[in-house]
Protein backbone atom coordinates (compact mmCIF):
# COMPACT_ATOMS: atom_id res chain seq x y z
CA UNK A 1 0.00 0.00 0.00
CA UNK A 2 0.78 3.87 0.11
CA UNK A 3 1.14 3.77 3.50
CA UNK A 4 3.46 0.95 4.06
CA UNK A 5 5.81 2.09 1.19
CA UNK A 6 6.13 6.23 1.92
CA UNK A 7 5.62 5.91 5.76
CA UNK A 8 5.57 2.62 7.18
CA UNK A 9 8.59 1.54 5.88
CA UNK A 10 10.56 4.27 7.67
CA UNK A 11 8.38 3.05 10.63
CA UNK A 12 9.83 -0.45 9.97
CA UNK A 13 13.24 0.86 9.93
CA UNK A 14 12.72 3.07 13.15
CA UNK A 15 10.92 0.35 15.20
CA UNK A 16 14.00 -2.14 14.45
CA UNK A 17 16.53 0.40 15.21
CA UNK A 18 14.98 1.03 18.67
CA UNK A 19 14.79 -2.59 19.57
CA UNK A 20 18.68 -2.76 18.88
CA UNK A 21 18.91 1.09 21.25
CA UNK A 22 16.95 -0.86 23.78
CA UNK A 23 19.48 -4.10 23.50
CA UNK A 24 22.24 -1.57 24.40
CA UNK A 25 20.63 -0.19 27.14
CA UNK A 26 19.13 3.11 25.78
CA UNK A 27 16.49 4.89 26.94
CA UNK A 28 13.16 5.58 25.29
CA UNK A 29 11.14 7.02 28.21
CA UNK A 30 11.55 10.44 27.18
CA UNK A 31 13.79 11.56 29.75
CA UNK A 32 17.58 10.51 28.14
CA UNK A 33 19.14 8.78 25.42
CA UNK A 34 16.32 8.55 22.79
CA UNK A 35 14.35 11.38 21.58
CA UNK A 36 11.45 10.87 19.48
CA UNK A 37 9.94 13.57 17.59
CA UNK A 38 6.94 14.96 15.64
CA UNK A 39 7.84 17.59 13.71
CA UNK A 40 4.41 18.15 12.93
CA UNK A 41 3.22 18.28 16.83
CA UNK A 42 5.91 21.58 16.68
CA UNK A 43 4.23 23.04 14.22
CA UNK A 44 1.02 23.15 15.45
CA UNK A 45 1.65 23.45 19.35
CA UNK A 46 3.79 27.02 17.99
CA UNK A 47 0.43 27.69 15.56
CA UNK A 48 2.85 27.84 12.84
CA UNK A 49 0.34 27.68 9.92
CA UNK A 50 -3.69 26.78 9.67
CA UNK A 51 -3.38 24.13 6.67
CA UNK A 52 -0.53 21.16 6.25
CA UNK A 53 2.65 21.91 5.15
CA UNK A 54 3.55 18.53 3.26
CA UNK A 55 1.26 18.57 -0.04
CA UNK A 56 3.37 19.40 -3.28
CA UNK A 57 1.11 22.80 -2.72
CA UNK A 58 2.29 23.87 0.32
CA UNK A 59 5.30 25.94 -0.35
CA UNK A 60 3.07 29.35 1.29
CA UNK A 61 3.25 26.94 4.52
CA UNK A 62 6.47 25.87 4.29
CA UNK A 63 7.97 29.32 3.30
CA UNK A 64 5.69 30.79 6.49
CA UNK A 65 7.24 28.06 8.56
CA UNK A 66 10.88 28.58 7.63
CA UNK A 67 10.73 31.95 8.19
CA UNK A 68 9.09 31.52 12.17
CA UNK A 69 12.49 29.24 12.19
CA UNK A 70 14.58 31.86 11.11
CA UNK A 71 13.84 33.95 13.31
CA UNK A 72 15.35 32.59 16.31
CA UNK A 73 18.17 30.06 14.32
CA UNK A 74 21.24 30.25 11.78
CA UNK A 75 19.68 28.13 9.28
CA UNK A 76 22.27 28.78 7.19
CA UNK A 77 21.82 28.97 3.44
CA UNK A 78 19.17 26.18 3.94
CA UNK A 79 15.84 27.78 4.02
CA UNK A 80 15.11 27.17 0.11
CA UNK A 81 15.71 23.75 0.36
CA UNK A 82 13.63 23.35 3.63
CA UNK A 83 10.77 25.83 1.25
CA UNK A 84 10.96 22.97 -1.51
CA UNK A 85 11.25 19.98 0.47
CA UNK A 86 8.45 19.32 3.52
CA UNK A 87 11.23 16.33 4.10
CA UNK A 88 14.07 18.52 4.75
CA UNK A 89 12.19 20.87 6.64
CA UNK A 90 10.99 17.86 8.88
CA UNK A 91 14.22 17.02 9.72
CA UNK A 92 15.24 20.53 10.74
CA UNK A 93 11.83 20.85 12.79
CA UNK A 94 13.47 17.23 14.16
CA UNK A 95 17.06 18.14 14.94
CA UNK A 96 15.16 21.63 17.01
CA UNK A 97 12.81 19.28 18.74
CA UNK A 98 15.43 17.07 19.93
CA UNK A 99 17.71 19.95 21.03
CA UNK A 100 14.69 21.60 23.11
CA UNK A 101 14.24 18.29 24.43
CA UNK A 102 17.78 17.57 25.78
CA UNK A 103 17.52 21.37 27.44
CA UNK A 104 14.09 20.16 29.32
CA UNK A 105 12.24 22.46 27.04
CA UNK A 106 9.39 19.58 25.01
CA UNK A 107 6.03 17.89 27.56
CA UNK A 108 7.39 15.36 29.50
CA UNK A 109 5.86 12.18 30.91
CA UNK A 110 4.51 12.49 34.14
CA UNK A 111 4.94 10.13 36.69
CA UNK A 112 1.09 7.84 35.80
CA UNK A 113 2.66 7.95 32.08
CA UNK A 114 6.56 6.69 33.03
CA UNK A 115 6.65 2.95 32.57
CA UNK A 116 4.19 3.19 29.56
CA UNK A 117 6.96 5.76 28.20
CA UNK A 118 9.64 3.16 29.24
CA UNK A 119 8.34 0.61 27.01
CA UNK A 120 6.79 2.37 24.10
CA UNK A 121 8.61 5.48 23.84
CA UNK A 122 7.58 9.32 24.46
CA UNK A 123 7.12 11.79 21.28
CA UNK A 124 8.39 15.21 22.26
CA UNK A 125 6.39 18.35 21.48
CA UNK A 126 7.72 21.80 22.63
CA UNK A 127 6.47 23.34 25.92
CA UNK A 128 6.86 26.58 25.02
CA UNK A 129 7.03 29.34 22.92
CA UNK A 130 9.21 29.14 19.22
CA UNK A 131 11.26 31.81 20.46
CA UNK A 132 13.16 28.67 23.01
CA UNK A 133 15.12 27.86 19.83
CA UNK A 134 17.16 31.40 20.09
CA UNK A 135 19.07 29.38 22.59
CA UNK A 136 19.89 26.09 20.16
CA UNK A 137 23.39 26.26 18.01
CA UNK A 138 23.03 27.30 14.68
CA UNK A 139 23.06 24.56 11.81
CA UNK A 140 26.23 25.80 10.31
CA UNK A 141 27.96 24.22 13.76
Amino acid sequence: SVSTDRIGVVALRAIRLLERLAGAGADRSGGAGVYETYPGGAVAAWALVDGSYKRTDSQPERAAIVAALGRHLDLGGFTEQMVVSDDDLDAVLCAAIVGLAADGRTHAPDERDKAQAAREGWIHIPSGPIEDLAGLASLDG
